[in-house]
């Protein structure tokens, strides 16, 4: 303001007054415009600056923001990287088992006896499965799968219920009262939560079409007892020769020539028998070694499957966890085991059928120090043979696109000196595929409408009705001479543990899936 009077006061001495006097009004406008032009333009800078301290503290805050996201983002990638699905079944059975007059082995000391023919029933035997998978992956190619089972006997917590004796070791039906780490998490018994799978796999080993995986194994429930499961495949063993639960290490390669397929190399510790030295006749470990080969041409809907294996030195009683009175512990490795099994499976108009076939050859080498006998041998025999058995078994799966079901019907027989390794069948009672006789089995299964909430998601119900007919004793055990069912009797032929003629169970499941 200073400056813009000076100016006008040389103005006012240069020019005459008059001359100015008519300007003056306009100049003062003129000065007054500029000096609001100014003033606006401190506004214009004040606001510019304050809109950039806003701008920087929208800048600021939006950066807050992304980072919080992705602080989010990690979080869920790391919940993400864990997969969780499971599965509850209740399921409901009533049993008839017929058994012909008889006194076992060493009955009246021990073991069972009836003088007269009798039946074996339960009209209603509830269960519940719950289990819990979980899935994760370290590395690209190294991931970890898990799974968490209880298996428990509705109203109980032993398995004495499934055997029908005080001493399940000689109920009626001896195998359900042996608890032990080839069926742990697969027989009924408590309330506890067990480790029923746990295992690594590392594929594309070395950038090979090569996997390797260790640990607690999925070997129970393969092909084909899936199909009646109505479950995708989720173990890798063929049904017929192997449903056992076991840890230990597989080897495989994939191959797309002649076939689409893979084959592996297996090896299994079925018993771990401790420190030697500790006594004289302590026992040796029990191994698996065995081959699998498959064949899955999905364009053609064909699968094939060749396996076996041989159990190295098997022991005569397994280390039986879960026993009313004690447990039970190996005293003696009674020989080795060789199997061989096939399947076939193809899938045609949308039906599913199979067919599987199988061999096993035992080769005792010693008696039991416990008394039991040896592979297929009863106790004092003092020639101990080698045996070859065999077993078929085939079946099919029809859809009911209609009624959004399935039916289905199944058949197997064994041979006298059939031997396999399936204490963890998902039957009740006695694994069918171990019977040696025949099993008849239809099923139907419907699948519950609704919208699934999650790709791991099936809801079902399943009825179905098995019928035993046993031709020889000791189905499902590899100890004991089997004794032809219409010659046992009370006095000459006596199996070493009780037998039955035949058997049914009618059952129904309710299968939720999540």
């Amino acid at each position: 303001m200073k400056k813009l009077f000076a100016v006008f006061l040389v103005f006012s001495l240069i020019f005459p007054v008059s001359s100015f006097a008519d300007e003056k009004e306009e100049i003062l406008k003129k000065i007054e415009g500029l000096t609001n032009e100014i003033e606006k333009l401190k506004r214009q800078v004040e606001d510019m600056k304050t809109k950039d301290v806003s701008q920087e503290e929208k800048i600021t805050s939006q950066e807050d923001k992304i980072k919080e996201v992705e602080k989010k983002a990690d979080k869920a990638a790391d919940i993400s990287r864990f997969t969780l699905s499971g599965d509850y079944r209740f399921r409901i059975d009533s049993i008839r088992a017929n058994f012909p007059a008889q006194y076992t082995y060493y009955y009246p000391a021990m073991g069972f006896g009836s003088a007269q023919a009798f039946t074996a029933k339960n009209d209603s035997i509830m269960t519940h499965r719950f289990r819990l998978n979980i899935a994760a992956q370290a590395t690209e190619n190294i991931g970890f799968v898990g799974r968490l089972a209880m298996f428990k006997v509705a109203g109980g917590q032993t398995s004495t219920s499934l055997s029908s004796g005080t001493d399940p070791m000689f109920g009626v039906f001896a195998h359900n009262g042996m608890l032990f780490d080839g069926n742990t998490g697969h027989l009924a018994t408590d309330n506890v939560l067990r480790v029923d799978r746990a295992f690594v796999n590392w594929i594309n080993v070395g950038g090979l079409p090569v996997a390797f995986s260790v640990g607690r194994r999925p070997s129970a429930g393969g092909p084909p007892t899936h199909l009646r499961q109505n479950i995708e495949r989720d173990a890798t063993p063929l049904g017929l020769g192997i449903d056992y639960a076991f840890d230990g290490v597989v080897a495989g390669y994939f191959h797309n020539k002649p076939l689409p397929g893979n084959f592996k190399l297996c090896y299994g510790r079925g018993f771990e028998s401790g420190f030697k030295g500790v006594s004289s006749n302590k026992v040796d470990d029990v191994d698996f070694f065995g081959f699998n080969e498959e064949v899955d041409d999905s364009s053609k809907n064909i699968f094939f499957q060749l396996q076996g294996f041989k159990a190295f030195d098997l022991m005569d009683v397994p280390e039986i966890q879960y026993f009313v009175n004690q447990p039970r512990y190996a005293s003696t490795n009674v020989g080795d085991l060789y199997h061989l099994t096939t399947l076939f499976m193809h899938k045609i108009a949308n039906v599913d059928w199979f067919i599987s076939g199988g061999s096993s050859r035992t080769e005792p080498k010693n008696q039991s120090a416990a008394g039991f006998g040896s592979l297929l041998t009863d106790p004092g025999t003092s020639e101990l043979k080698e045996k070859t058995g065999y077993a078929v078994y085939t079946g099919l799966r029809i859809p009911v696109t209609q009624l959004k079901s399935k039916v289905g019907f199944e058949y197997n027989y064994g041979s006298k000196n059939w031997v396999t390794l399936t204490p963890a069948s998902d039957d009740l009672i006695t694994s069918k595929l171990a019977t040696r006789g025949s099993v008849y089995e239809a099923y139907w299964i419907w699948d519950i409408p609704g919208k699934q909430l999650s790709k791991y998601a099936k809801t079902f119900i399943r009825i179905g009705y098995q019928y035993y007919d046993f031709d020889y004793s000791g189905s499902g055990l590899w100890l004991g001479e089997p004794k032809n069912i219409d010659e046992i009797n009370t006095t000459t032929v006596k199996p070493l543990f009780p037998a039955a003629k035949n058997m049914y169970d009618i059952y129904a499941t309710f299968d939720v899936y999540f």
